[in-house]
């Protein structure tokens, strides 16, 4: 019984090290033609802040705002978003 209760165990944390470890930047999912990212993960470039004084910042994947004084802020992309066919 202990030698399957440590299996258990084993597989447990091998399987949450290897959710852990993986590349976050490789994406789950293809992308249809015509399509495209617009975060590149790594700056806010091509993005503009609208509104209020809240400051945006580039975490890995994310993008984090954090509460500013005044009115409510907004983060817009410059890209275009609109598909031309």
């Amino acid at each position: 019984m202990k030698k399957l209760i440590l299996l258990v165990v084993l597989v447990a944390l091998a399987g949450a090290a290897y959710f852990a470890l993986r590349s976050p930047s490789t994406p789950q999912f293809t992308l249809e033609d015509g399509y495209h990212y617009l975060y590149d993960g790594k700056s806010l470039d091509g993005w503009r802040t609208i509104g209020g004084e809240a400051t945006f910042a580039p975490e890995g994947e994310d993008i984090v705002g954090r509460r500013g004084p005044g009115e409510n802020t907004f983060l817009r992309t410059e890209k275009p978003t609109a598909i031309s066919r």
